[in-house]
Formats: structure tokens, C-alpha cells, sequence
């Protein structure tokens, strides 16, 4: 059987991913550093692409510190 590959974390599957606590992601979901969907009325999930970016992000600021 086909896996079926995961593109939406909840927040605290992307904490756990990221090795930060689920308040930090909410941190970063509100200060607009990291993008989410809004799935119903209060659940929300964050895209793989986003949780990608945001590491990439962050070691382009670490390769070239200011």
C-alpha cells in the first residue's frame, strides 16, 4: 500500500519537528513567521512548505550573521 506523504502538522506535531515547545510555534504563527491554515472553526495546521522554510530561513541568518 501506498503511504500517503503528511503536508499539514498540527502545532504541536511541528514543535516536535522543529524541537521547540507548541507555544513557541504559536509565537511564530502570530507574529507571522509561520504560516497556517485555519481547518473549521479554532484547529489549525501548519503546512510541511512553511516548517521547511523556516529552517531554511534560518540557516541562511546563520550562515551570513549580520
Amino acid at each position: 500500500m501506498d503511504q500517503i506523504e503528511q503536508i499539514f502538522f498540527r502545532p504541536s506535531e511541528a514543535a516536535r519537528a522543529l524541537g521547540c515547545s507548541r507555544t513557541r510555534i504559536y509565537e511564530l504563527v502570530r507574529a507571522g513567521d509561520l504560516p497556517y491554515v485555519r481547518l473549521g472553526g479554532t484547529s489549525i495546521r501548519i503546512p510541511k512548505a512553511a516548517i521547511q522554510k523556516l529552517v531554511a530561513d534560518a540557516m541562511r541568518a546563520a550562515e551570513n550573521p549580520r
